[in-house]
This record gives structure tokens, C-alpha cells and sequence, in this order.
């Protein structure tokens, strides 16, 4: 029977099947690029889950998940993360719909997410895939501050984890970014599982925690945080490998006197119990931020700047300093010893860095040291704070990184620490002084805000020039050039929305004397001091050089006679700057001149310049400067 088609029939079909799937494919291709854009891909996630109302979209970001290039298109609200992943040819790979938890509320890549792309660095720097036998399945950290998500996988063999066989990544629960941060997989030899262990879990629990409480009195278990069986290289022969178990403890106690929290992982070996490895951290429980009284003022003082929307953000002041304490006890930061914690600032750097500032104060028989004015009046950043003895600890509040550790410990001991002066002596001199609140408007019983002793070594100049304007000033002529101990007393009344009047006064513990009234009002305006620059512009040749002149009128309320400076904060390239002698005397019209002279080098680059000049006294400071063109 004939099927009513001929070869050549055959053949014109199959061609002409060929040229209509041909130009199909064309016609798909049009319709449809290999690689689509970013746009394309949002209208296509968008499409896919129809995202609720309340679901705000974030952004569209590129991957590289499992080996492919792919974009993740994100919507999210106060509870809920969906996130759609989208191949560059535009098909829908996954979708995750991730509720998150309260703590985890400043993320933008969920966990399963930050998984994939954690998983996808295991597959290119290292021999294994998350689905090997060979590795176990990852522990799941998240972290506050700047958030991330961190995963960490071990080899196994058997049953057994191999210690110190790892691989960590790290993912920023905002961007995606990933990092290695350990790789030593494969710094272990292959190993075999033992057949068999001697020591059981529950017999290892009770040879850490017996090791544990040998080294408190009255130790107390709080709980065992981890408990994992393992083969680990002997300490004493690298070449040998042995079964054992990690034990972790965690638990308080009395040492020294003091009440402690400790935490310690045991390495016992698993077959005679023996205890290869201990590693302690820890620290006084009463170091965790409380305030305590000293002379009726609480320390440490905390204060946190950061904007409130950005809360969320970054760690809170206690987090931050448990961080810290962990980084003392495991050596990371040099623990502070013969010190106070004073102050816990929280603030955004210059460059936007939001950083905690920690301040201790160094102690001398119990007496903290400090400036004329409290630490709360400083910026502890600032070029201008007045320096004293103590550390200075700077962490960004985002990751607990450390910036900054400044310790100064120059001032000498004080030759005479024995107080001879009461707190309530301090107070009567302030109240019977004449040289005190002359319109009766400050010192008052109920306005005291604190009197402390502090070891101070005072530079009034330095101390005081950059504190701010005060109605009345008094100093005493006493020279202040060696340690001592001294009464700081705050006065603080009539407070309004204008501000409060306000007293701060010093008074020598040993003697007796008022060394220093600082008083201020609201609404009083600032000192009536006046500078002018003449000339105001200098045009000058190379190798030429030409007289500035500045004038200060309005001498502040001072009851001793304390000489001006001036300092030059930015000298021009090419520039130099003289003063001549005597300048900055206060004449009897309450007027200072300064007169310097500024040279100009043969070899100066020409062109429009500013030179900054910065005039001070104790309590104010002021400043200008002057446009110098150079021909």
C-alpha cells in the first residue's frame, strides 16, 4: 500500500519542517535575548509571586550561585523577606520566602539565600560540595551590628568531626558579599574513625566540669554550650591523631575575692580522659556596664549619638562592651589594670563610622584622675580634649572591630595623697567664697550635682582654652605644675528651656584653696570680643615679605591677668610665619595686638592661598585668617 508521498514529497516536507522550526528559533530569539537586564528580570520575579502590598521592593542584584550568573529580585516588610532568583535567560530558579525573626530585622539577604552563595565559595576553593559525605552539615551564626551571616563547615569521617579541619564564610546580610575567612580543610591527612572510644559523653561532661570548678570557689554551672565528638592532633606528637571530645563550660564563681563568669573548652581525649587542652575566657561580672557611685556621681556615664533610625543598625553599649571584655580576656585588646571605666560614648565619626569610645580613668590609692572639667565635656576623639592619664579604647559599633588603643600613663604618683579636706569642708569653702555666685544664683544645697576627689595635673592654658564662653572666670595665681589631689564640685539650678546656671569650681584637697570658678547663665550671650585682620588680603612676590596685624578687642571677665595665644593652623606651602616679641599683651582699652610677619620663598607656587590663625584664652577660643595671593 502507498502512503501517497514520494521521496522527493518526503524531503520537500522535512525542509520545509526545517526552515518553519528554524525561523521559529529566530523568531523566539527576538522575542526573547539570551541575556536579560536587570529591569526584565524584576518584571518577571514580579509576575511570578505577585508580591502583597505591604511587601516594599529592595533591589535587583547579580550572583553567581552554583557556577551560573543569575539576578535575586527582593521584596520585604517588618517580618517577611521573598526573594526570587532569575536566570540571565529570564527562567525562575527559586523562590524563598523567609521569615525572619526581630533580632534579624536589619537583613536583606535571607539565610537560605546567604546559604547558597556561602556553598558556592565551598565549591570553587575547596575539592568538596555541600552534598559530600566528607563534610558535615554548617553551623549557622548570625551577627548583630553590621549584619552577616557566617557559615562553618568541618570535615568528618564517620561519626567524628576533625578538629581544626574547617572551612568559614562569611556573608553580608545586606549586600551578599562573601568572604573566606578560614580555610583548612585539607590541612589534615586523611584519617580513619576509630572503632571504638573509651570515654562516654556523659563521663566527659563530668571530667570538665570537676576541671572547671578545681579553679572557683563555690562554682556554679550555668550550662555546657557545646559537646562534640572528634579526632584532634595529639599535643604532644603532632604526627599521632586521637579521639576526643570538645567540651565547652560555662559557669560562674568567686577568684580572688571578686565574683566571676567564666568560659572554658575542654579537649578530652576520648579514650583515657585525659585533658589535652583547656582555653579560658572571662571577667568580673561586676564589669558589665552598671552604674556605680563614686563620691555621689554613677559611673561609667553612657551616652549613645547614633541616629534613631539607624539603631537597628549597630550593637547596643552592653553588647559592645561584653565584646570587648571577651577580647580582653582572650588577648586581642590589653585588658585595663589600675583603672575606671568612666565613659561609653557612642558616635559617628567625620567619615560616618559609627564607633562606641571607651574611657577609663587611671587610679592612684583608689582616687580616679581626670581634667578640670568631667570627660562628658569632651569629645574623647576630638584634638582639642585635654589629655589625662587613662585608656582610650575606640570599636566600631558595627562589627566590634577595634580602631583605636590609646593608653596614657605619664603623669608621676602624687606626692601627697592624704586628703586633708572633707567633702562637706570642699562644699563650705565654694559656699563662703566671695569670689563665688555673686548674684546668690548657682550655689544652692539642692543644685549640687557632684563633688569628687580626682589626682589632677592641671594645665589651665590647655584645660580650659577650648571649653567654651563663661560669664565669670576666676583663677587662682597658684602655680598648679605637679600631680595633686583636688575636690571637683558642679552646681547646677534654675534650669529652663534656655539652659541652667551653672557652676563647676576646684578646690585643693591638701590646702584648701579655690583654685578655680567656672559660671555660667543662660541667655547671657558670648564675651564681647572682637578680632579684626589687617589687611584682610595680601598680595605678595616671591622672596618678599609683609606685616599682619591682628587685634583683639574685649577682654573676658578674668579676676587675674591670663595672657592670649595665637596659633597658625594652616600654613601655605612656601609660607613661613614669625611673631614678633610681646605680642598678645591685654592693654588698659581691654585690647591685644599680635603683629607677625609672613615670607614668601623664592621657590613658592603661585597662586590663591588661606592662612588659618586660632586665638585663644582660658574659657574661649576664637579664630579667622587671612587670603594671601602669591605672584
Amino acid at each position: 500500500m502507498k502512503s501517497g508521498f514520494s521521496g522527493k514529497t518526503l524531503t520537500l516536507v522535512f525542509t520545509l519542517l526545517i526552515v518553519v522550526v528554524a525561523g521559529s528559533v529566530s523568531y523566539i530569539l527576538i522575542r526573547w535575548p539570551s541575556t536579560i537586564d536587570e529591569e526584565k528580570a524584576m518584571e518577571i520575579a514580579r509576575r511570578s509571586v505577585e508580591p502583597p502590598a505591604d511587601l516594599v521592593f529592595q533591589r535587583v542584584r547579580s550572583f553567581n550561585i552554583s557556577g551560573k550568573e543569575c539576578y535575586v529580585v527582593s521584596w520585604k516588610n517588618n517580618c517577611s523577606l521573598i526573594e526570587v532568583q532569575v536566570s540571565k535567560n529570564g527562567k525562575i530558579l527559586d523562590t524563598i520566602d523567609y521569615h525572619y525573626p526581630t533580632e534579624e530585622s536589619n537583613i536583606n539577604i535571607s539565610r537560605t539565600l546567604a546559604r547558597k552563595i556561602a556553598e558556592s565559595l565551598l565549591r570553587e576553593e575547596t575539592r568538596y560540595g555541600p552534598e559530600s559525605t566528607e563534610i558535615g552539615e554548617p553551623e549557622v551564626y548570625y551577627g548583630g551590628g553590621v549584619a552577616y551571616w557566617e557559615f562553618f563547615w568541618q570535615r568528618r569521617v564517620g561519626n567524628f568531626t576533625i578538629f581544626d579541619a574547617d572551612f568559614l564564610v562569611r556573608v553580608d546580610a545586606d549586600t551578599g558579599e562573601a568572604e573566606t575567612m578560614i580555610n583548612t580543610l585539607d590541612d589534615v591527612p586523611p584519617l580513619e574513625a576509630p572503632e571504638y572510644i573509651e570515654i562516654s559523653k556523659k563521663w566527659a561532661k563530668e571530667i570538665a566540669w570537676s576541671c572547671f570548678a578545681e579553679h572557683l570557689e563555690n562554682a556554679t554551672l550555668s550550662k555546657f554550650t557545646r559537646i562534640i565528638l572528634g579526632i584532634t592532633e595529639h599535643p604532644e606528637d603532632s604526627s599521632n591523631y586521637t579521639a576526643a571530645w570538645r567540651v565547652d563550660v560555662e559557669g560562674t564563681g568567686i577568684e580572688n575575692g571578686q565574683l566571676v563568669w567564666k568560659g572554658t573548652a575542654f579537649l578530652i581525649d576520648a579514650f583515657t580522659g585525659e585533658i589535652l587542652s583547656e582555653s579560658t575566657i572571662g571577667d568580673l561580672i561586676s564589669r558589665v556596664i552598671e552604674p556605680v557611685e563614686y563620691f555621689g556621681n554613677d559611673y561609667p556615664v553612657v551616652r549613645c549619638e547614633f541616629p534613631p533610625n539607624q539603631a537597628g543598625s549597630y550593637m547596643t553599649a552592653e553588647e559592645a562592651y561584653i565584646d570587648l571584655i571577651v577580647k580582653f580576656a582572650k588577648g586581642i585588646v590589653e585588658s585595663p589594670q589600675d583603672a575606671v571605666l568612666e565613659v561609653v560614648l557612642g558616635k559617628a565619626q567625620q567619615d560616618g563610622t559609627p564607633i562606641y569610645a571607651f574611657y577609663w580613668a587611671r587610679t592612684f590609692n583608689g582616687y580616679r584622675t581626670g581634667t578640670v572639667l568631667t570627660l562628658m565635656d569632651y569629645d574623647p576623639l576630638s584634638p582639642y580634649t585635654p589629655t589625662t592619664d587613662g585608656i582610650l579604647v575606640t570599636m566600631d559599633a558595627r562589627d566590634g572591630s577595634i580602631i583605636t588603643h590609646r593608653q596614657l600613663w605619664e603623669m608621676p604618683p602624687p606626692m601627697n595623697l592624704n586628703m586633708s579636706l572633707s567633702k562637706e569642708q570642699a562644699l563650705q569653702i565654694i559656699k563662703t567664697s566671695d569670689k563665688v555666685d555673686p548674684r546668690a544664683e548657682i550655689v544652692k544645697d539642692d543644685a549640687l550635682v557632684y563633688a569628687e576627689p580626682r589626682v589632677m595635673l592641671i594645665d589651665w592654658s590647655e584645660q580650659l582654652r577650648y571649653t567654651g564662653d563663661y560669664e565669670h572666670i576666676y583663677i587662682s595665681p597658684t602655680p598648679t605644675n605637679e600631680p595633686r589631689l583636688y575636690w571637683k564640685i558642679v552646681y547646677s539650678s534654675n534650669c529652663s528651656r534656655h539652659g541652667c546656671y551653672q557652676g563647676r569650681y576646684v578646690v585643693d584637697a591638701v590646702t584648701g584653696e579655690l583654685l578655680l570658678v567656672l559660671e555660667d547663665r543662660p541667655m547671657c550671650g558670648p564675651l564681647p570680643i572682637k578680632i579684626t585682620i589687617e589687611p584682610g588680603e595680601l598680595v605678595i612676590r616671591r622672596g618678599e615679605s609683609a606685616a599682619v596685624t591682628v587685634t583683639v578687642n574685649g577682654k573676658p571677665n578674668y579676676d587675674v591677668p591670663i595672657p592670649l595665644s595665637l596659633e597658625f593652623e594652616q600654613v601655605p606651602k612656601g609660607l613661613s610665619v614669625s611673631m614678633e616679641p610681646d605680642s598678645g599683651a591685654w592693654t588698659a582699652d581691654l585690647k591685644a595686638t599680635f603683629i607677625f610677619t609672613v615670607s614668601v620663598s623664592a621657590n613658592a607656587p603661585t597662586g590663591k592661598n588661606y592662612l588659618s590663625v586660632k586665638i585663644g584664652a582660658i574659657g574661649f577660643g576664637t579664630g579667622g585668617g587671612i587670603d594671601i595671593e602669591i605672584e
